[in-house]
This record gives C-alpha cells, structure tokens and sequence, in this order.
C-alpha cells in the first residue's frame, strides 16, 4: 500500500513538473518571438549572422521544450515506461544544448559589441545615400533618445 502511494506521488510530481516545463517552452517561445520582434530594425547595424538567428534559436527550443514536455505529462498520466524514458533522454538532450547555447552567447558577447560598433562605423558613411541605413539610423535615434535620463 505505501509502495502505490509513493508511486502516486512521484507520477503527480512528474506531471507538475512537465507542466512547468510546458510552461516555461512557452515562455521561451514567447521570449523568441519577441526579440526576433524587438531585434529585426537593428540586424542591418550588425553583420553577425549569429545574433540574428539566435532568436530563431529560442523559438526552435521553445516548440522544442514544450511538445517534449507535452510528452512527459502524457507518459506520466499513462504510467507508460517507454515514454518516461523517452522523454527523460530528449529532457537530458535539451539541457545540454541550452547549457551550449548559453555558453556561446556569453562568449560571444564581447563580439556582437567589436561587430556592432564596426558596422556602424562602416555604414554611417551611408546615411545620406542609403534609404535602408537612413531609416535604421533613424529607428537608433529614435529609440536611444528614450534613455536621456539614464545618462547620469
């Protein structure tokens, strides 16, 4: 009797988590579509093909976590091992490829800074010619004037 009510326990734990876990793949889905969103103006300013697809990145693993997720709460409502497992390895796969993902864009934070500031150098010469780089520059300008109180 005490052995099925752990069980019963672990099965609802599981189910929880995967919930929160389906949450959270949205939440990142959310948040990718977002910066892809909030990003898209400034990617002629940067010639880094990285940083314009890693919001495309967080969405991929958003859909990614969420149906894994969907999967874990199925397999654990039905008490199915196969997909307990499954499931435990897609989980194990995801975490290392945020941890990857993470780590490459704290290392190449310093980067997207060298390539940004390059661009700009290079592309304001273009301003007066260039009706694409004119609007960026506007949307720049337009957008950082925002921040004058931040200066101190």
């Amino acid at each position: 009797m005490a052995l099925g009510g752990g069980m019963s326990c672990v099965k609802y734990l599981l189910f929880c988590f995967n919930l929160l876990f389906a949450v959270t793949g949205l939440i990142i889905l959310i948040v990718g579509a977002k910066a892809e969103y909030n990003a898209y103006p400034y990617m002629d300013l940067t010639d880094e093909k990285f940083y314009s697809s890693a919001p495309v990145v967080l969405i991929i693993v958003g859909i990614i976590i969420f149906i894994v997720a969907f999967f874990g709460c199925c397999g654990a409502v039905k008490e199915n091992h196969c997909m307990i497992t499954t499931f435990s390895v897609f989980l194990l796969l995801i975490f290392v490829a945020e941890l990857g993902v993470g780590i490459a864009g704290y290392v190449k934070q310093k980067d997207l800074e060298a390539s940004f500031l390059r661009s700009l150098n290079e592309s304001i010469a273009e301003y007066p010619t260039n009706k694409d780089v004119r609007n960026t520059f506007d949307i720049v300008q337009t957008d950082v004037s925002g921040f004058w109180f931040l200066k101190s």
